[in-house]
């Protein structure tokens, strides 16, 4: 479907599909597209951000610095300036290197569009199950540490209405 030059909207909420197509950055158009509730979906493809029209993106899904999650570069969302409505925004939890870098980019402040927006950490990755509980503190620390620089670094924008932050281990800043 990525040869729909003049797709404008593509409805993908409630379905089990599990991976968006790297050739969706071709799109030019496409304005929205419904991700609502597509829980099986690992992947969101790369060069979303040359989707300068988009209105509506329900949930970008971020790749972790070690690649154990497949995803889109945070720093895709900084030009995308015509999101309006919700945005969830997943998979922060293994993202330091990519936040590091986006930190002075301002992906959210100036997407006056956006009234929800959600932040989720999920499970921190790297802790085996059988971790002794002194390592895992240690490990549960540092990582609540770079979960409180990623919160800082996303300034959402001062319009919003409603933010959820979903599985936080930092402090609130």
């Amino acid at each position: 479907f990525c040869r729909l030059y003049n797709l404008q909207t593509l409805d993908l909420n409630y379905s089990k599909i599990e991976e968006l197509p790297k050739e969706m950055g071709e799109l030019c158009n496409l304005r929205f597209l419904g991700l609502k509730w597509t829980w099986e979906l690992k992947f969101i493809a790369e060069a979303l951000g040359k989707l300068t029209n988009f209105w509506s993106l329900h949930r970008f899904v971020v790749c972790d610095d070690e690649g154990y999650t497949k995803g889109c570069d945070i720093r895709e969302l900084k030009d995308l300036n015509k999101l309006q409505g919700e945005l969830s925004i997943q998979g922060l939890e293994g993202t330091r290197k990519a936040i590091h870098c986006a930190r002075n980019a301002q992906l959210l402040k100036e997407k006056y569009g956006i009234i929800r927006l959600e932040f989720y950490f999920g499970i921190t990755r790297g802790v085996s199950e059988q971790s002794g509980t002194s390592e895992q503190s240690n490990y549960e620390q540092s990582g609540a540490s770079e979960q409180s620089g990623a919160l800082e670094a996303l300034e959402p924008p001062l319009g919003l209405e409603c933010l959820e932050i979903g599985d936080y281990k930092g402090k609130m800043p």
